[in-house]
């Protein structure tokens, strides 16, 4: 298996095209365009009766490899996540912010309260680094509502360690003491609640541990760059295997604190908008190919907080598939797999793309390629 960073190659005019450093990818932005004509020449063909043969195959053999570390360029990300937040994530809005970074008031049940910049912050206490994949919770089957990206700035586990909300002490009352990094609290409670409040004043609770133990930051850069060029926010929560909805953008403030009935997540469940695809994949290749000559298909899967442990592929219509194995890959990223296939017979071919999570579930709606083979 294939765990580099690799360049993907080949971008076709129906796909977004993901570039970006050290490798460059290309998402499916809907199941349509050139794709939709392909296939509507081979359901009527040129004479309207041959066309509807398919060739098939039952056993899908080929070279199979994955890479979890292609990264989309920032140029996408923007045209995914800002400029089109509105009608893709639908949580994301735009708040207009000032192009300055803020400072971020913080505090904590009993403990210290300060204010200072994400990039004060990570002076302190360092930077955190991690690539991860961001998707909306409304990405449709096969869809370009999802990026994979390494982000910077501080983690929220610092944030909570500078603020002293994850000591356990003798509790105290619910007021926040000194005014620097480095304590003054007094009578620590451990909080179970971290409380975002964004520039327009929006707020939004989420359960302390989970985002840490998920490695959640507050971003100031995307790939290298301010996050303020890509997501059109001075900064950002980014939580790993969490859909983007979550991601607060603009943070002024950061509230931790201990709550009688914390908050909690909701499931990740479809419910006729979101979550219709889990876990979900993509495809792409050339449309036409040639007999005894590789023809490469690409595509990602992911699955929020689900491990992707297999690609199946089927070349007869789902009647039969073939199971690749995607071994070692974690949920924080997305698995870009790669497959080349040599066909041997000329013909119209369709070929079907499931992704399988750690639980064994089958993407519902299968990715769906459809191509030619010449002579």
């Amino acid at each position: 298996m294939n765990e580099t960073t690799t360049k993907v190659a080949g971008a076709l005019a129906s796909l977004t095209l993901l570039a970006g450093a050290g490798a460059a990818v290309a998402v499916p932005a809907v199941q349509g365009g050139a794709d939709a004509a392909v296939r509507a020449d081979i359901a009527t063909g040129d004479d309207g009766a041959k066309g509807s043969l398919l060739t098939t195959v039952a056993q899908v053999e080929g070279a199979f490899s994955f890479d979890q570390g292609a990264l989309s360029s920032n140029g996408s990300i923007a045209d995914v996540f800002c400029k089109a937040a509105a009608s893709l994530c639908a949580s994301l809005p735009d708040y207009g912010v000032e192009r300055a970074q803020p400072s971020i008031d913080v505090s904590g049940d009993g403990g210290t309260a300060f204010s200072a910049t994400v990039d004060e912050m990570k002076d302190r206490k360092g930077a955190a680094s991690h690539v991860m994949a961001c998707a909306c919770a409304s990405n449709g089957a096969g869809g370009g509502a999802i990026a994979n990206a390494e982000v910077e700035g501080v983690s929220l586990q610092s944030i909570a360690e500078m603020a002293e909300a994850r000591k356990r002490a003798t509790p105290a009352p619910c007021v926040a003491r000194g005014a620097g990094f480095d304590g003054g609290g007094e009578g620590n409670m451990e909080c179970n609640t971290v409380t975002f409040t964004a520039a327009d004043g929006r707020e939004l609770a989420l359960p302390l541990d989970a985002l840490v133990e998920r490695g959640a930051i507050v971003a100031s850069k995307v790939n290298g760059d301010d996050v303020l060029s890509v997501m059109g926010a001075v900064n950002q929560l980014w939580v790993p295997r969490l859909p983007a909805k979550y991601y607060v953008r603009d943070i002024v403030g950061i509230r931790f604190t201990r709550e009688e009935d914390p908050p909690t997540f909701d499931p990740f469940a479809c419910d006729g908008h979101d979550f219709t695809n889990r876990p979900n994949v993509s495809v792409k290749a050339p449309y036409v190919g040639r007999t005894d000559e590789p023809l490469v298909f690409e595509g990602y899967a992911s699955d929020f907080d689900r491990r992707i442990t297999a690609i199946q592929l089927s070349l007869d219509q789902g009647e039969h598939w073939t199971t690749y194995p995607v071994e070692h890959a974690d949920a924080d990223r997305w698995v870009y797999w790669h497959f080349a296939y040599t066909p041997r017979e000329p013909g119209a071919y369709r070929l079907k793309v499931r992704a399988v999570n750690d639980e064994g579930a089958c993407s519902p709606s299968p990715a769906v390629h459809a191509f030619e083979v010449l002579d």
